[in-house]
């Protein structure tokens, strides 16, 4: 019994070789001058410094190049966006100086004199009797006339209505 616990003891020992003269006398040593030491390999401190300003003046003429890049593009594009305002009030401007000149056509059509805010006199006609009349509702006449009892009400005096519409 005693013997079973001295078994995992043969089986480290048969683990351990040691080598014969020959072998051990073809081994290189190491003498300490032949040792290089960590610090041997840091470089030194104008080495660092040298490094660090070539890799700082690359990373600052990378980053002038980007921005430059950056500051073109804000550019274009902003002269593109002008360019596409100026275009868009224009068309809107003409549009307006239309679209007065054809509310101030039908006022005059309707009755009234051109003045603005200023009414000689009412006109006494119904709302579908002006929309019938006038040439600048000819696609909202046609549309009410689809539908009879919208006519009975737009051509009626019982209340009084207001109509938005947009000229034809």
């Amino acid at each position: 019994m005693k013997l079973i616990t001295l078994l995992p003891l043969a089986a480290l020992s048969s683990a351990f070789v040691i080598p014969d003269e020959v072998v051990m006398s073809n081994i290189a040593r190491e003498s300490p001058e032949n040792q290089k030491f960590v610090f041997d390999k840091v470089p030194s401190k104008s080495q660092v410094v040298s490094e660090f300003k070539t890799r700082f003046s690359k990373l600052v003429d990378t980053s002038k190049d980007a921005v430059d890049d950056t500051a073109d593009i804000a550019e274009d594009a902003s002269q593109g966006t002008r360019e596409k305002a100026h275009e868009t009030f224009f068309e809107l401007k003409d549009w307006a100086d239309q679209a007065m000149a054809n509310t101030e056509q039908a006022v005059e059509d309707l009755g009234h004199h051109g003045n603005r805010g200023h009414h000689c006199h009412k006109p006494n006609l119904t709302i579908y009797e002006l929309v019938s009349k006038s040439k600048f509702f000819t696609k909202l006449a046609a549309l009410i006339n689809e539908y009879p009892d919208l006519v009975t009400i737009l051509n009626g005096t019982v209340a009084n209505y207001t109509l938005l519409y947009v000229l034809d």
